[in-house]
């Protein structure tokens, strides 16, 4: 029997209720389908409610046979033709369950996070692993900063706050952040930017949000193949560094100039 209205309504609050009450945790996570029927007292497992909200628009589904951990919503959700094609063979166990866009955009209110933008966006649906764009200008104040350690080497890099001033008390809590790791992008003119997860970016305090907020570009951006592979995929990049390149290649003129003249060239 199909699910009634009262039951697909209950469905869709608790759904909302559980996700906004995670995040305001900063965990962000969604409620497992079958625990969600379940708590809406739905005895039956058909998937049958479940399809009938993502066809509304009103959820979507993330698969563990899609993402490891569907209680994370790690990658941007897939389309709804897909989802409902999932439905059909995915265990009510192994998927859960988020407000879809649309509903957090009119659930959320202005003032939830506010100064937080990053947050807000992970609020308001977005991926974890969605990223964010910046001029490389935003690295220029922890670099010029002796209290961080920045490094960014060929494609990734991180950011984090010394040992000493993390445990000094009179250094301001606002300013012992993080940036776990952030990558190298390209625009469409092949001129680079840093960028960065919204997973690592929610992390920080809200005066750093605000800092990395200002140096975000609007122009598309795509991430470096290299970073991709190793950060979203898991993959290693096998390829040396360009600085190991250089470096190399620097050796083989030397021996080169060597074998041919007898002593090194000028080159080191």
């Amino acid at each position: 029997m199909p699910a009634d209205e009262h039951a697909l309504e209950a469905l869709s609050s608790l759904v909302l209720s559980s996700v906004l009450a995670s995040a305001q945790q900063e965990s962000f996570n969604g409620i497992r389908a079958d625990v969600a029927l379940r708590r809406c007292r739905i005895t039956d497992r058909s998937p049958e409610p479940i399809a009938a909200l993502l066809q509304r628009e009103q959820i979507d589904c993330v698969f563990q046979c899609r993402d490891g951990n569907p209680y994370i919503k790690r990658l941007t959700e897939l389309d709804r033709a897909r989802q409902l094609s999932l439905l059909d063979c995915e265990a009510l166990e192994t998927f859960c369950l988020y407000p879809s866009r649309r509903v957090l955009a009119a659930a959320v209110e202005d003032h939830a996070f506010r100064n937080r933008p990053f947050s807000r966006a992970l609020m308001l649906g977005e991926a974890q692993l969605d990223f964010v764009a910046f001029d490389l200008a935003v690295l220029g104040r922890y670099r010029a900063d002796p209290r961080y350690r920045v490094t960014f080497e060929d494609y990734a890099g991180h950011m984090a706050i010394r040992d000493g001033p993390f445990s000094d008390d009179d250094f301001p809590d606002r300013d012992k952040i993080s940036v776990q790791s952030f990558g190298l992008g390209f625009d469409e003119e092949d001129l680079p930017y840093v960028i960065a997860f919204h997973r690592y970016l929610a992390d920080l305090t809200p005066d750093h949000q605000q800092y990395w907020n200002s140096f975000r570009v609007d122009r598309p951006v795509q991430m470096c193949r290299p970073y991709f592979q190793s950060s979203v995929i898991g993959d290693i990049w096998e390829n040396h560094s360009v600085r190991e390149a250089i470096a190399a290649e620097m050796e083989l003129i030397n021996v080169m100039a060597e074998a041919a003249f007898g002593s090194p060239s000028s080159v080191s």
